[in-house]
């Protein structure tokens, strides 16, 4: 499983994702999560907010 981070400022990166109320999903952070140590869920984003977060990830990772 793999993640990114939230922040809570606006990063002013293409690569940072606004989402809702959570602050900005910045997936230059991409690193490896092990699911046991994963927290509440703490709300859900819009397929629009997931939309974009997958653009900038495949622009991260080159995968278009």
């Amino acid at each position: 499983m793999l993640g990114i981070h939230l922040v809570d400022r606006d990063p002013e990166s293409v690569l940072a994702q606004r989402m809702g109320d959570h602050g900005w999903a910045v997936v230059t952070t991409i690193e490896r999560v092990v699911r046991s140590r994963l927290g509440e869920q703490l709300g859900t984003d819009t397929p629009e907010e997931m939309e974009q977060v997958d653009i900038a990830l495949k622009a991260c990772l080159d995968l278009d």
